[in-house]
């Protein structure tokens, strides 16, 4: 399944926020990144939990955690959403070695 995303940054790294337009993720579904500049990218959920997502960008995986008040702030988006922020970036085959 395909999921509309807003984002507070075009560039995805540490503290990029995530508003999902779905509470309803799984892994394989993929997420439209759509930036505050009109910019689109797709990615690849490759798994995701109660607390902690993870999708595929660039050759790396996103690891993200829940938003939660304090956190840079998220987009509100209508209907059901879950809210996310990227905690860190690490290497897709190094993490996959492990």
């Amino acid at each position: 399944m395909n999921h509309f995303t807003k984002t507070g940054t075009a560039a995805v790294g540490p503290g990029t926020t995530l508003s999902v337009r779905s509470g309803a993720l799984h892994g394989g579904d993929s997420l439209d990144l759509n930036g505050p500049d009109g910019s689109r990218r797709q990615v690849m959920i490759k798994s995701v939990g109660v607390a902690q997502m993870i999708f595929l960008i660039d050759g790396r995986m996103a690891i993200c955690r829940p938003w939660h008040a304090g956190d840079p702030g998220v987009y509100r988006l209508p209907g059901a959403s879950s809210n996310w922020v990227v905690e860190r970036l690490e290497s897709h085959s190094m993490a996959d070695a492990g």
